[in-house]
């Protein structure tokens, strides 16, 4: 999961926030109110509070491999950015950041011509990527029924289960069958007996176990390499994120250790 953004209270963090931001999202230039010359103090609760929320959903978005996509139908925009999961959908947003397993590849969007909705999503030229939503009542009701649903709906090859904004590796299927094992395994592991249903910030399973990805294609070996670049990816993005925890873990503990050594000066005074 991203990890999570710590609050802007520095020139250095408001102005790269600010130099960030505006890569992907209207109302942050200088007009705006939001003018790099000016200290970060001066601006206004209200706006500080915008850039935070605006830099913290970026940064999430921006932490899994993808693609920027910048459609300029505003009803494809709002389609993209649901297909890619995005949480939230500001409105000063002009991009979806759509999941991808080689960030150089350009995937090509198929939409339907009367609804503007996504209706399938082709990368690698060949492989066709399509997403479903579970029926949580009927997945309650019959898991069954369920997957075999999302599976008619997203026919292909191989499926992984989404799991809020991404998907689970580690459980890739290849039939209805094991497709419905491994959502039984979920439910079974995040059910109510031991996360509370009623809290969106628990782990049952139906606050981030949305629906299934479904993966077609013609050949196995393009599948193949596919599946190679998508998890050489994801563990460079991992060693990433480990390299930035561990810069700010250090810059953290320099900050104390300089914080110790005043204390023990100001005593010896």
């Amino acid at each position: 999961m991203p990890q999570k953004v710590r609050k802007i209270n520095s020139e250095a963090e408001y102005k790269a926030a600010i130099k960030l931001v505006r890569h992907f999202a209207d109302g942050f230039k200088g007009a705006d109110g939001y003018d790099l010359r000016h200290h970060y103090k001066d601006v206004s609760q209200y706006k500080r509070k915008k850039l935070q929320r605006y830099y913290e959903l970026i940064h999430d978005l921006t932490s899994r491999t993808h693609e920027v996509k910048r459609p300029r139908n505003k009803k494809r925009l709002r389609s993209l950015q649901e297909f890619a999961r995005h949480p939230e959908f500001p409105k000063g947003l002009k991009v979806a950041f759509l999941p991808s397993a080689d960030p150089d590849d350009k995937q090509k969007i198929i939409y339907d011509k009367k609804t503007q909705k996504v209706k399938r999503v082709i990368e690698k030229g060949t492989i066709v990527r399509r997403e479903v939503p579970f029926d949580h009542d009927l997945l309650i009701e019959d898991p069954s029924a369920a997957v075999q649903e999302v599976i008619n709906k997203a026919k292909g090859k191989r499926y992984l289960i989404q799991a809020g904004e991404f998907d689970i590796p580690s459980l890739l299927s290849s039939d209805h069958r094991t497709l419905l094992d491994n959502v039984t395994k979920l439910m079974n592991k995040y059910g109510a007996t031991d996360h509370n249903p009623d809290d969106s910030n628990s782990s049952y399973y139906e606050n981030w176990m949305h629906g299934v990805i479904s993966y077609d294609f013609i050949e196995t070996t393009t599948w193949q390499q596919f599946l190679t670049e998508k998890n050489r990816n994801r563990l460079i993005l991992k060693e990433r994120r480990a390299e930035t925890s561990r810069k700010k873990r250090r810059a953290l503990l320099k900050k104390e250790l300089k914080a110790a050594k005043l204390r023990v000066l100001g005593k010896k005074k």
